[in-house]
């Protein structure tokens, strides 16, 4: 199932980099969905913003939206205007929270708790600065080619790190199967697991029951907007004995599996992050 949404371009003269007229392919709109293998990322991610996207991927690190498109920059919904790349903080390992803040404290990323969409509560914004604005309408006027520069800089600064997005316990499964099915009555939520063998009758949960009733299902999309948002709730359908977890796909499991055995068990850095200061008003 495609949870991908594209978006026809618009013609403009304003599409240059470096003089050149940018690529003329659909814009794509990309929020909250998982990206499921390698070869899939530049169907779902725009030219310019692609080298970066890759490279955090390889890092293990999830990039959950990004926009390149001139056009759709500066006139498309309010919320997907500007140049961006969104990675899922929660991705990310103790270093490279620590590597997200220094970059926060030097201006080049933002951290950003406002866009709860989707349920990714906290992002590692890189943003592409307005060079000017138009007089006519106000609206602003980027170069794409030096957004394209500095996210590739900046996705340079992170670490190799373990796979820590994609990756459920069995009850996270559970819950989410009769979360899909709606299903909120604890008395009726046993009989179903326990029809399709998801737990057995010493109230155990069930891997291989878990696999083979996903193995019935697609994908589940839930469009939030239809005109502009689409998120995949992607629950695991490949269990790992060794880890003990339901892992999206096969291929970031496989990426864990190179990570270990190339760097060992990772030793999580103890990553304080750190605390906004209050602003106290004081009252006469």
């Amino acid at each position: 199932m495609d949870v991908y949404k594209k978006l026809e371009p618009q013609s403009s003269d304003e599409q240059k980099n470096a003089g050149e007229d940018l690529e003329k392919s659909p814009a794509i709109n990309l929020r909250e969905a998982l990206i499921v293998t390698r070869d899939k990322l530049p169907n779902v991610i725009e030219k310019p913003c692609l080298e970066a996207c890759i490279d955090l991927y390889d890092k293990n690190i999830r990039t959950v939206a990004s926009n390149s498109n001139i056009q759709y920059a500066t006139i498309g919904p309010h919320e997907s205007r500007g140049l961006f790349i969104h990675i899922d903080y929660n991705s990310l390992s103790g270093e490279n929270k620590r590597i997200a803040h220094e970059l926060q404290n030097k201006k080049l990323v933002e951290i950003n708790t406002n866009d709860t969409y989707g349920g990714i509560t906290k992002k590692v914004i890189i943003k592409g600065e307005p060079e000017k604005t138009t007089r006519s309408f106000g609206r602003p006027v980027y170069n794409i080619q030096a957004f394209e520069e500095k996210s590739v800089r900046i996705a340079e600064m992170f670490k190799d790190q373990d796979v820590l997005y994609g990756r459920y316990k069995p009850e996270e499964v559970v819950q989410q199967i009769l979360d899909t099915e709606n299903i909120q009555d604890e008395e009726t939520g046993k009989k179903f697991l326990l029809q399709n063998n998801i737990f057995t009758e010493n109230d155990t949960i069930n891997p291989e029951g878990i696999v083979e009733f996903l193995s019935k299902k697609n994908d589940v999309v839930i469009i939030d907007d239809p005109k502009h948002h689409y998120r995949t709730i992607n629950f695991g359908k490949v269990y790992d004995e060794e880890t003990g977890e339901f892992w999206a796909n096969n291929e970031l499991l496989q990426k864990h599996r190179e990570f270990i055995t190339k760097n060992g068990m990772p030793i999580e850095e103890d990553f304080q992050e750190p605390v906004e200061p209050r602003i106290t008003i004081k009252r006469r």
